[in-house]
């Protein structure tokens, strides 16, 4: 059989019956998702040009307020970002969602195995969610406390039940998926690294100089069309705005991640 690390039943499976509830009611959750399609980033000063744009800034690492972590602060500017940008461009904007990667992991050896033990999930926002920064971060974290508390194994262990089924089965339910349209795709994508000031950055050689910044950022398909990746490293907070260019043109994209960036100081300063 697999090693122990490799087997994702035993990363996923529910251990006692009040799990098995916290998770049924989290898929149901998550179906509600279907009744209210996802806002979409409005466009301004894209082409059709195929591929990716990026954005690149770096600021000060953000004084996470209490009860709160990094990754909270993130996702809440980026949903005060969007709903913002929205509206500046006058565009509706109800429910965002934000699909975000889990480390599944178990905590023993949480960063110690490459593998694709990760997987994603959505946190959503209401203009009743966004209506004071502190009814924002409160929204927020109460989904990514739930997230770290297995919320996501709930959808892997279906998955890994539904991956028994023989093809003869899962065959005739593929012609259905067109159904849900784009209502699973999300607003956008939030992918933080954390902190790598303990690990040894990348060398270039002496004559180079240290590095003094780090950027990554994953792919997002239209129509989420933006990915935010962040990473905290030689003392900064660097952030990549990767954005499709039928959705954005650069000016667009360096106007967002400014709006991004005053978001952040905002809840920053008024949450503190």
């Amino acid at each position: 059989g697999l090693p122990h690390a490799r087997r994702i039943d035993d990363l996923t499976r529910a251990t006692s019956r009040t799990d098995r509830a916290r998770r049924v009611r989290a898929l149901l959750d998550k179906a509600r998702d279907l009744a209210t399609p996802p806002a979409r980033l409005a466009p301004r000063g894209g082409s059709d040009q195929p591929g990716y744009g990026i954005h690149q800034a770096s600021i000060p690492v953000p004084a996470k307020p209490e009860g709160h972590t990094l990754n909270d602060l993130l996702l809440g500017a980026l949903h005060l970002a969007i709903a913002g940008w929205n509206v500046e461009q006058g565009t509706a904007c109800r429910r965002i969602s934000v699909l975000m990667p889990v480390n599944l992991r178990p905590p023993e050896w949480k960063t110690e195995v490459v593998t694709n033990f990760v997987s994603e999930t959505r946190v959503s926002t209401t203009p009743a969610d966004r209506r004071t920064p502190q009814a924002l971060l409160d929204a927020v974290s109460s989904q990514t406390s739930r997230i770290k508390d297995g919320e996501s194994a709930a959808l892997m262990e279906l998955l890994s039940r539904t991956a028994r089924f023989p093809l003869w089965m899962k065959q005739p339910l593929s012609p259905f998926l067109w159904i849900t349209g784009n209502r699973l795709v999300d607003t956008a994508v939030l992918s933080n690294l954390g902190a790598l000031d303990d690990v040894e950055l990348p060398g270039f050689g002496a004559e180079a100089g240290d590095v003094v910044g780090m950027w990554f950022s994953a792919p997002a398909r239209m129509p989420c069309g933006l990915s935010l990746g962040a990473v905290s490293a030689a003392g900064a907070l660097h952030l990549a705005f990767r954005y499709r260019y039928p959705l954005w043109g650069p000016a667009a994209a360096a106007a967002f991640a400014d709006r991004f960036v005053i978001e952040l100081g905002v809840l920053e300063r008024e949450v503190a």
